[in-house]
């Protein structure tokens, strides 16, 4: 019973359960829904949007999960950043029409908030 509540250090192979654990978490944040507020859509586009913002946390041992994915954080170290290519190119592709003509200037304002 001890161990559903020990954090664990992801590894590659614990990426699909970290994204799935993640796209539970976010099902109902205003902001990732506001880009896709289709169910489908959501559930379609999330994993990719999570590997774009945070997948690099894999490679730098800050990918946690607890239990058995029953939650899951991706933190990215110091002046390392989400891959900001990919992202736009998954908002362009799979956005709402209100993301896709203002996601970019409200990716950047949320941006300017962050420490490097």
């Amino acid at each position: 019973m001890r161990d559903i509540f020990m954090t664990k250090t992801a590894v590659e192979s614990d990426e699909a359960g970290v994204f799935d654990a993640l796209g539970l978490a976010f099902a109902a944040d205003p902001a990732v829904r506001w880009v896709w507020p289709d169910p489908q859509i959501y559930l379609s586009h999330f994993s990719s949007f999570a590997k774009a913002f945070g997948g690099k946390a894999f490679a730098y041992q800050s990918a946690h999960y607890v239990g058995n994915y029953c939650g899951a954080a991706l933190w990215l170290p110091s002046n390392i950043h989400p891959d900001v290519e990919q992202l736009i190119s998954l908002l362009q592709s799979s956005g709402s029409d209100q993301a896709k003509k203002d996601g970019l200037k409200v990716f950047k304002k949320m941006g300017s908030y962050h420490l490097n």
